[in-house]
């Protein structure tokens, strides 16, 4: 009986705390804009720094939301940012109710999309998704030589050793670049 009164006062104060953990604004005002932040694998990000016109109006809460209240119709510049993910920017103007939702890759996120694109000879996709993780990293090795190979395939060779040529070479990695830039330069 006793584990049942615990049961329930833990459900009723999740309950409580979910409609009381994003304080940036009242829930029931009229003139609130709602804002969703996931990442690509459905996971709500904490903590995403929300920016309106280039000025900080807070960060995301535990469950990857964030409410702030807008009384004009005006355009708008949104911008979600944080160290590990991907910058977001958008447009927007005040609708009432509006909800805004966005999918906010990290790089591991956006490579493994650029794989799966590569995989289905989706180049186009493949190069929107590596160019998107470069703007997180864009001296990353594994994103540079991704990015050279989906050039290698859409069949723009200058732009693939173009990429292979950012890559710092190290004993690590010298014998797979210097050959993917003989087979470039033998194929011209």
């Amino acid at each position: 009986m006793l584990n049942k009164k615990v049961l329930a006062l833990f459900f009723g104060l999740m309950v409580l705390f979910s409609f009381n953990s994003c304080k940036s604004t009242k829930v029931d005002d009229p003139n609130s804009i709602y804002v969703m932040i996931y990442d690509y694998e459905n996971k709500p990000l904490k903590g995403m720094s929300i920016y309106l016109d280039n000025k900080l109006l807070g960060v995301s809460d535990i469950n990857g939301r964030f409410i702030f209240e807008l009384k004009d119709t005006e355009e708008h510049l949104i911008e979600l940012k944080s160290d590990d993910y991907e910058v977001v920017k958008d447009k927007i103007v005040y609708e009432k109710l509006l909800v805004l939702y966005y999918k906010v890759g990290n790089i591991k996120q956006l490579i493994s999309l650029a794989q799966k694109e590569l995989d289905s000879k989706k180049y186009d996709k493949a190069l929107s998704y590596i160019q998107r993780a470069e703007t997180i990293d864009p001296e990353r090795e594994d994103v540079l030589y991704l990015k050279a190979v989906i050039y290698y395939k859409i069949e723009n060779k200058k732009a693939a050793l173009e990429t292979l040529n950012k890559i710092k070479v190290t004993s690590e990695n010298s014998e797979y670049i210097k050959g993917f830039k003989k087979r470039l330069e033998n194929e011209k």
